[in-house]
């Protein structure tokens, strides 16, 4: 056994532990993109390194044997700069986009090409969970949002941008209409009281979402419907009453109370609301002279707030929708209420409120016909083969309308260790970023993708191929900067995983090699 200490903690492990295992006994998570238990230190990514007393230079962890009396540090100033500048250099080669254009332009993020897959494989129950992670009003949004997804979607480079908002209504209404419309899980109580002033659509999505956390929602409005801007700013003609009236309700079996013709005018009036709620969320329309009379500073555009977690001036209080920036989207009051939800309830639970944190986000610049044919050749509809309609008439269309989607985001965008570590070290992946390597899909085997610009050459795959001594498995081709990970001879895919290719998968860390999605094949 041998004795060391590791960021001041005494640890006795066997001689024959790595510094990296060593850590990993005391809990302390030292960040590693290729690195295996059963597959022995590759030192490639060097995102493992730590300091030694005694030693000039950082030791790669994951392949150090421990020492008698050894003296580690696994996180200070120094380590996390190395590491950060380590992740920018990774992203530097890394032909990979986190999120679609779509889902990026969408103001609520929704995850477009999640809900589009879902679509097409017929899958509506979890298309419209889908949708409610990030939209509590989808139906109504499909009549009045002017879709800045559809105009980001790559498929406009090709004939036509995929249906989106169309889509999303339809899933939307098919749900509401059902004998049992979807309602999402509700945690446990927390024991608190959300006052929320003003029932439009900031307000709403944050009752929706404060009240999934727990938390006990009640919304004020000074008319006699909720609604807002939705129900008293835009015509019956654009926007179908029953819709509206439809989906709101729908939020409202929720648990969530309404309080019309109900006004917070004085600063009386809201000291008494602060003393009777834990919180209150202010996303009224119109602000007038309130916000002064609330104590509140104003700016150019309204009541000010940290854009950050929404929070006001005033301990407790939160703002969004119009009364911080007037005239705009619905989309974007319904994410403000998202953002809102989350704010609050890290407030409530004695957290620190920073709102929904933003993530390192990878994109590519516009891409060239032969890339954008690397995306439509997996498509189930072919170029300039279909064009927009105007509705949806039924489950087969709407089948092959969601068919026209490129699926050009990364599959795994939640589980890429290299856009987690980045998040956790705020690495920049446009810091040493020119010109990305040309967009590849390799498709020859039946059940996987594999993507070679999203490769970091870790030699997971390649060390896992060679252990389950797969008969042809995959290896390092090349020299230098021009090194990529293939099929020996050029071999295809299939030939390459025909025995590992979920171990391979599983073991990636940026999605390079990853399932294809059911309906593609």
């Amino acid at each position: 056994m041998i004795r060391l200490n590791i960021d001041g903690q005494q640890i006795e492990v066997a001689d024959s532990s790595t510094i990296l295992e060593a850590a990993q006994t005391l809990g302390i998570d030292i960040p590693t993109l290729c690195h295996l238990p059963e597959i022995h230190g590759n030192t490639s990514c060097m995102l493992c390194a730590v300091q030694v007393t005694g030693h000039n230079s950082f030791l790669p962890s994951c392949s150090i044997p421990v020492a008698e009396g050894m003296e580690v540090v696994t996180e200070n100033a120094v380590l996390e700069d190395y590491r950060r500048t380590t992740l920018e250099l990774l992203f530097s080669e890394h032909t990979g986009e986190c999120l679609a254009p779509c889902q990026i332009a969408c103001p609520a993020h929704l995850d477009i090409p999640t809900m589009m897959s879902q679509i097409a494989s017929e899958r509506f129950v979890d298309a419209i969970q889908t949708i409610k992670q990030t939209i509590p009003l989808p139906a109504i949004l499909g009549y009045v949002c002017p879709a800045p997804c559809e105009n980001a979607c790559r498929r406009n480079q090709i004939d036509n941008s995929a249906s989106i908002c169309l889509l999303k209504k339809f899933i939307a209404e098919k749900d509401y209409l059902s004998s049992t419309p979807y309602l999402p899980d509700i945690a446990k109580s927390s024991g608190k009281r959300v006052a929320i002033i003003g029932a439009g659509p900031a307000g709403l999505s944050t009752a929706f979402y404060a009240t999934c956390a727990g938390h006990t929602c009640t919304l004020f409005d000074d008319h006699e419907l909720s609604g807002g801007m939705l129900r008293y700013g835009i015509s019956e003609d654009i926007l179908p009453r029953k819709v509206l009236d439809q989906e709101i309700d729908l939020i409202m079996q929720m648990g969530i109370s309404f309080q019309p013709g109900t006004k917070i005018e004085t600063a009386a009036d809201m000291a008494d609301l602060r003393s009777k709620y834990d919180t209150v969320v202010l996303t009224i329309g119109k602000i007038e002279d309130f916000d002064s009379k609330w104590g509140l500073e104003k700016s150019s555009r309204g009541i000010r707030i940290n854009p950050i977690n929404f929070a006001t001036n005033s301990d407790g209080i939160f703002a969004g929708g119009d009364c911080v920036h007037p005239r705009r989207l619905a989309v974007q009051a319904v994410a403000h209420g998202r953002q809102i939800a989350e704010s609050i309830s890290q407030y409530l639970t004695g957290k620190p409120v920073i709102g929904i944190p933003r993530r390192t986000t990878s994109r590519l610049k516009r891409l060239n016909i032969d890339e954008l044919n690397q995306f439509l050749k997996n498509s189930n509809i072919p170029p300039n083969a279909w064009e927009r309609p105007e509705t949806a008439s039924g489950n087969g269309s709407t089948i092959e309308l969601a068919q026209v989607c490129l699926q050009c985001g990364c599959r795994s965008a939640e589980t890429c260790r290299l856009r987690l570590y980045s998040d956790r070290y705020g690495a920049n992946p446009r810091r040493y970023r020119n010109n990305h390597a040309p967009v590849e899909r390799i498709d020859s085997h039946p059940q996987v993708f594999f993507e070679p610009g999203k490769c970091i050459k870790c030699g997971l795959c390649v060390a896992i191929s060679e252990k389950e001594q797969e008969r042809h498995g995959l290896t390092f081709i090349g020299r230098g900067f021009n090194v990529r990970v293939g099929v020996p001879f050029d071999d295809t895919l299939e030939a390459g995983l025909a025995e590992t290719a979920d171990a391979c998968i599983a073991a990636c860390p940026t999605g390079a090699i990853a399932h294809k999605e059911h309906y593609l094949k």
